[in-house]
């Protein structure tokens, strides 16, 4: 058994989250010699993993624009309230500079007061 994710109770009443870990040894004549089992604490792992799932959900769900870029300013993520806010999907502008919004504010404010 490889890691099987199971809940322990500690005497406390307290639980941690682990992943246990069982292999059955044989002798020659093929009759169980022993069993090796272990269990890892993977409690703060997975408070990791359901405070980043949060985060996510945050920005997925946020009307707010919320774009993720390098530190070299090219465009790694963009959220529904982005396309919202600026017309374009998310395909349309991963992997492209940041730079392009600039474009796309004067190019919306142009448009507004052309309209005017």
């Amino acid at each position: 058994m490889k890691d099987y994710p199971l809940a322990i109770r500690h005497i406390s009443g307290s639980t941690s989250d682990v992943l246990y870990n069982a292999s059955v040894y044989k002798d020659s004549a093929g009759k169980v010699a022993g069993v090796f089992a272990a269990a890892r604490d993977i409690t703060e792992r997975k408070q990791a993993e359901e405070a980043r799932y949060r985060l996510a959900s945050i920005v997925e769900y946020s009307e707010d624009a919320v774009i993720g870029k390098t530190v070299d300013g090219i465009i790694l993520s963009w959220n529904p309230g982005a396309e919202k806010l600026y017309g374009y999907s998310e395909n349309e502008v991963l992997g492209k500079p940041v730079s392009i919004l600039i474009r796309l504010i004067i190019m919306t404010k142009c448009h507004r007061s052309l309209k005017k």
